[in-house]
């Protein structure tokens, strides 16, 4: 497709390949937390597609179970599995929803509106393992996500009667869930003296797995759920950052600038949200933060097609294929995209001769011009990027009941609005259960050692997330801490306090 054309076609550059490998193999759209466990379960355990759940039918469950009036109590009872009405649901809209407890559940709920085509958030969560381990380990964290999500005889009593009694509605028969294709986006063979947020990810991952046994599965759930949302969403943004840093770098070579190696691509890419250019900061509006970066990914996204578009026009076409998946051998993600940006700067005149053919002055401009064609698409409004921050909105944000009463039911958010005006801010302050799981798996990441205030500020960078100095001594974030016993006072300690894993010593 000449690049006189890209104009009508603004994201249908699919000969590229780009954004389909270094954004991610899966484009996000509007979720919750309970959608990416239940995905989870219908993904791994049961092989059901996500376009066969009906939610309707949550409300014909009581009758067909004994003790109906029993069921109805535990089903759609306030005390039992349902989750609020969210605000915004009005009449018709009205659907029932169910805590994804156990993964029957998630056979008959945890899906946003009735049946139609949706995407498939568990393939969101494969990749991102993938991105953060490769392809052979992220099979084995699988398996070992698959056989801690199933009901086993170490979960509380409880949620095995729930599995059985829904499992027992379906008749005899096993799932065979399908064997899973795995993609790694800017999978990095060798990690650096920081961590991405896929990579940290995984290690947080498997530091909740280990306590499943520990826990009610309620309790387990919660905490699983704080780090899906988390960590798919942190993913998410950082990928996006990653178009952004990958376009700097090109539009530089563009303009005669030398262009960087391997490790230099690398250092800006997989280390720079931890420090230099971070996503979110603790006690800031994260939404305005969320915003700026996907505004950012959309004009990089624009000026890296133009870039390939530009390419093919002057008849030196990138060869390299997919650009940043490490599925594509011999070279590393960091290696391919230096490479790209290197084939840049060796055509820097016929990069020119293509756009000044269309009527543009350089390749910045052309990128300029085209985004400022497109101003929904920059505001989140319209397109890809509107689907981008429908995920990140309600995957980070903690959900909104119609009934006030109900406000405390979801504890694993990331982002708290503390009215309900539409134009209240959505400061990044996470909740109890995201807290908590913060606290235990930096714990478990130093290995028995004492983890410190310091240790906690670390870890978050990974996540792209920075915390200002003393905001986890005498902000928000800190007095949340205290109040949840999970910090001490500790004259040794480097930044004053010492952690406290809540489920130290627990049996």
């Amino acid at each position: 497709m000449p690049l006189a054309e890209f104009r009508e076609r603004l994201w249908n550059c699919e000969h590229s390949g780009y954004e389909r490998s270094v954004l991610a193999p899966v484009a996000p759209e509007y979720s919750t937390g309970e959608v990416l466990l239940g995905a989870a379960y219908r993904r791994l355990l049961l092989n059901v597609q996500e376009a066969a759940v009906d939610p309707e039918d949550i409300g014909t469950l009581p009758a067909q179970l004994d003790p109906s009036e029993l069921w109805e109590e535990l089903l759609l009872g306030h005390e039992g599995l349902a989750s609020p009405a969210l605000a915004g649901q009005r009449g018709t809209l009205i659907l029932r929803q169910l805590m994804p407890l156990v993964p029957e559940v998630a056979r008959r709920a945890c899906v946003l509106g009735r049946p139609r085509s949706r995407w498939d958030p568990a393939r969101l969560l494969l990749s991102t393992i993938a991105s953060g381990v490769g392809e052979q380990e992220a099979r084995e964290i699988v398996d070992r996500l698959r056989r801690a999500l199933a009901v086993g005889d170490d979960d509380d009593l409880f949620a095995q009667f729930v599995e059985k009694s829904l499992a027992a509605l379906r008749g005899a028969g096993t799932d065979s869930p399908d064997d899973h294709r795995f993609e790694a986006p800017a999978y990095r063979p060798r990690h650096g003296l920081g961590l991405s947020p896929a990579e940290r990810f995984c290690f947080d991952l498997e530091a909740t797995l280990e306590l499943k046994p520990r826990l009610t599965r309620r309790q387990w759930i919660a905490l699983l759920e704080a780090l899906f949302r988390l960590g798919l969403a942190m993913h998410t943004l950082w990928l996006c950052r990653l178009n952004q840093v990958v376009w700097q770098e090109v539009a530089s070579a563009a303009n005669g600038s030398p262009a960087p190696g391997p490790d230099a691509v690398a250092q800006a890419a997989w280390e720079g949200h931890r420090s230099a250019d971070p996503l979110l900061e603790l006690g800031r509006d994260g939404i305005s933060a969320i915003r700026r970066t996907i505004e950012g990914y959309a004009i990089a996204r624009i000026g890296l097609n133009v870039t390939l578009h530009a390419l093919e026009d002057a008849g030196c076409a990138w060869p390299g294929g997919r650009l940043g998946v490490s599925n594509d051998p011999p070279a590393t993600p960091q290696e391919s995209l230096a490479g790209f940006v290197d084939h840049v700067a060796a055509h820097t005149g016929d990069i020119r001769s293509a756009v000044t053919t269309v009527g543009y002055t350089s390749l910045q401009d052309a990128c300029r011009a085209i985004a400022d064609d497109h101003p929904p698409l920059l505001a989140c409004k319209s397109g890809p990027t509107k689907n981008l921050f429908e995920f990140l909105r309600h995957s980070l944000g903690q959900l909104q009941p119609r009934s006030e009463e109900q406000r405390a039911y979801d504890q694993a958010y990331l982002l708290l609005k503390k009215t309900r005006s539409a134009s209240s801010p959505w400061p990044v302050q996470p909740g109890p259960a995201t807290m908590i799981m913060l606290v235990h798996a930096c714990c478990h990441s130093l290995g028995g050692l004492p983890a410190s205030v310091e240790d906690m500020r670390s870890h978050l960078a990974d996540y792209g997330i920075l915390a200002p100095a003393g905001e986890l001594q005498r902000g928000q974030c800190g007095r949340d801490l205290e109040r949840l016993g999970l910090v001490v006072d500790s004259p040794d300690a480097g930044g004053g306090r010492l952690l406290v894993d809540p489920f130290q010593g627990g049996t």
